[in-house]
């Protein structure tokens, strides 16, 4: 029987080591590409294909579209079909970076049809009643709102997005899953997968601090900036 050569050995050796290797570094990106959002493309209009504005927004399949200007909000709300393939550009380019999961009046589950506000600002209840304690004293409540709402967006096993009705208790941490059935799959390797979701949450609430810091800066603009049609006023008071 001949023997195999040291060499090849080595080789071989080294080819297992290169793949095991690259596997790894694999499963590392594809943990970061879950537990942090994708590089920051822009949020374009469906309409006009423009950036946002995202005081222009509209309800569509229990989720929010922006638009460039109420012209287009016009077109949309008149045939949405017409623009589904860029309805559907702008959700795969904006992400959200946080979900509410619970009625900040009932601690319940809330109903995507019921709401006031829009955009990012608005706040879901579970029912109607709810909804009109709200809006009699917000106030009462409002100190409950940060509570309602979780930067884990995706689940770590599936890679869907999450439903606050699947949720476990894990080391004291509420963690959210697009089904049930991930439970398990989660806790085969519990330790690495905290670690992934405080990444996530992390990066979601880094995010979403800038923009809302970003969209208060335009609106501070905005305000600031004279329109076109408006005369300058004078500096230093009328002249004599």
């Amino acid at each position: 029987m001949n023997r195999i050569p040291r060499s090849v050995i080595a080789g071989i050796v080294l080819l297992i080591v290169a793949a095991a290797a690259a596997q790894a570094q694999q499963m590392g990106e594809m943990g970061k590409a879950i537990a942090q959002p994708a590089a920051k493309a822009a949020v374009l209009c469906p309409v006009t294909n423009q950036p946002v504005d995202r005081n222009i927004v509209t309800r569509y399949r229990n989720r929010w579209v922006y638009f460039a200007n109420q012209d287009a909000l016009q077109k949309f709300e008149k045939d949405p079909t017409q623009y589904a393939e860029g309805v559907k550009t702008q959700w795969e380019a904006d992400k959200p970076l946080r979900v509410q999961v619970k009625c900040p009046v009932t601690g319940e589950k809330p109903n995507p049809d019921i709401y006031v506000g829009k955009g990012e600002e608005a706040v879901f209840f579970a029912s109607d009643e709810a909804k009109q304690k709200w809006v009699k004293d917000s106030q009462s409540y409002e100190k409950k709102l940060d509570d309602c709402y979780t930067f884990q967006t995706v689940c770590v096993i599936g890679g869907g997005a999450i439903d606050p009705a699947a949720s476990k208790e894990v080391d004291g941490k509420t963690i959210y899953f697009c089904c049930p059935m991930c439970y398990d799959g989660f806790m085969k390797d519990k330790a690495a997968n905290l670690k992934t979701v405080d990444e996530q949450i992390k990066a979601n609430r880094t995010a979403y601090v800038g923009r809302v810091l970003e969209k208060k800066l335009g609106e501070a603009v905005k305000k600031e900036t004279p329109k076109k049609d408006e005369p300058k006023k004078a500096e230093g008071g009328a002249k004599q």
